[in-house]
């Protein structure tokens, strides 16, 4: 099996894959309404994390261990809102 940046790395060369790459969570086009989001973590045992909002839409700011419980390939990192404050960082 192939790491997760490998596997990115081909699909972006058009090289084959082991299976397509999951983006689930990694951008505001690819996240999930935070009640859904909540639903998905009960259906996966995850309840130790306190819900984080992505955007003004009310998507979920994916945890680590979501992305890590659905084999996410890709994660957000640095994603900045309007006001310059960098999304998910803790004060």
């Amino acid at each position: 099996m192939i790491s997760s940046r490998e596997r990115v790395r081909r699909l972006l060369a058009h090289q084959p894959v082991d299976r397509i790459p999951n983006g689930l969570g990694a951008s505001i086009n690819t996240g999930m309404h935070l009640l859904a989001y909540n639903k998905l973590k009960k259906i996966l045992g995850i309840n130790h994390s306190v819900p984080r909002l992505m955007s003004f839409e009310a998507n979920a700011l994916f945890d680590l261990s979501v992305l890590e419980a659905i084999e996410a390939d890709m994660i957000s990192l640095g994603l900045k809102n309007q006001s310059g404050a960098v999304l998910g960082a803790r004060a």
